[in-house]
């Protein structure tokens, strides 16, 4: 738009240095000859045409603020100023097909319209160790508490909401630029993290966790619960989303090659969808991670508080019961006292049956996700 019109007026920033320059060659010969009419009338012709010059670029120029403003909004969340979940995947998306061209040595984007029995073929063909050391990982961090904050007055989670923004700019800032964070929704940020360095993603992870907390969040008080923000966060290696969209294709095709005999579905993945169903199942693991992160830091709270402070227990346990994987009151009594690694086996346990009861899985192949995803966010939890 901006060059366009640019054109149609004949005008360029050259042209109106050009303008500028002949307009102040004809007041130094004005001043030279003050009582020169013919210059005069020239003087003034270039007056005129410079303010029509000056009076159409300011024109251009309110139309390229325009458009920034309007690729703005459509860019960025309103709330925390993150760009938007649609740009996440957009560039996770790029990320992630760029550099697996690199390595086949071809363009993968062109496998998306192949039977799935050459696709996974192709995907199975990686040798693994290609990309263990490659970047990008990915980042899912549950903001906590926050339905405490929106009981009373949504206004309040908004501005949470605002510092969590904040926190993940000067995350960011902090490491150069090797994290970048991203609104899911909800009360969930994203980050893409372009390291493979494992000490690096626990690093990012703790400073953004720290970047949270010096949010004061003084609601919390009234229940008894330290007044900072917190986050809880899940993170996941490129091998680690690689090798679970990996081993569900051959899942896939295993039982696809064995359908007749036990009367299964067909399973697929449609054309064109196929790196999205990736990135997509990529970052259900990355969310596991944090829902069983969120649970752990709410059922010592809840045992806590249930034992020592009964009416602040009644106070949070509405808003916090489906956080804590809608424990009940029974199991919370029976957590009393627990261990660390009792307090997470109990977890792993419920969080599978909350997923059983809750999940509505339509398919197969949804079974399957499921599964993979579970077996590796509670391996690495079970494992700390």
């Amino acid at each position: 738009m901006y060059n366009e019109r640019t054109q149609q007026s004949g005008i360029s920033e050259n042209n109106l240095s050009e303008k500028r320059e002949e307009f102040r060659d004809s007041l130094a010969g004005l001043i030279a000859k003050k009582n020169d009419p013919d210059l005069m009338k020239k003087y003034q012709e270039k007056l005129i045409e410079i303010q029509a010059v000056l009076r159409e670029n300011a024109r251009l120029q309110e139309t390229v603020r325009e458009q920034k403003k309007i690729l703005y909004e459509l860019s960025y969340d309103s709330v925390t100023d993150l760009k938007i979940r649609s740009l996440f995947f957009k560039q996770l998306h790029h990320d992630v097909t760029s550099i697996l061209s690199e390595i086949y040595k071809e363009d993968v984007l062109q496998w998306e319209n192949l039977p799935l029995k050459e696709f996974t073929e192709k995907i199975n063909h990686l040798d693994i160790s290609a990309i263990e050391d490659r970047a990008p990982a990915i980042l899912m961090g549950d903001v906590a508490y926050l339905s405490l904050a929106n009981t009373t007055n949504h206004t309040i989670g908004d501005n949470l909401l605002r510092n969590i923004g904040t926190a993940g700019k000067n995350t960011a800032e902090i490491f150069s630029s090797s994290a970048e964070f991203f609104r899911y929704g909800g009360d969930e940020i994203v980050g893409i993290l372009h390291t493979n360095n494992e000490q690096t993603i626990k690093e990012i992870a703790h400073t953004f966790e720290s970047e949270v907390a010096k949010t004061p969040f003084s609601h919390l008080e009234s229940f008894g619960i330290p007044p900072h923000l917190h986050i809880d966060i899940g993170t996941s290696r490129f091998l680690e989303g690689f090798t679970a969209f990996r081993d569900l294709l051959i899942t896939m095709q295993a039982e696809n090659s064995d359908r007749e005999k036990q009367k299964n579905e067909y399973m697929d993945i449609p054309y064109n969808d196929r790196f999205k169903f990736f990135l997509d199942m990529w970052v259900t693991i990355v969310d596991e991670k944090s829902i069983l992160r969120k649970a752990e830091r709410r059922l010592p709270t809840l045992t806590f508080y249930k034992e020592n402070m009964p009416e602040v227990y009644a106070g949070i346990i509405g808003s916090m019961r489906k956080g804590a994987l809608n424990v009940t009151d029974a199991e919370i009594d029976a957590l009393k006292g627990s261990d660390s690694l009792t307090m997470r086996q109990f977890i792993v346990a419920r969080r599978l049956h909350t997923k059983e009861e809750g999940e509505k899985i339509s398919s197969r192949r949804s079974a399957l996700v499921s599964n993979i995803v579970h077996r590796i966010a509670t391996k690495e939890f079970l494992a700390e």
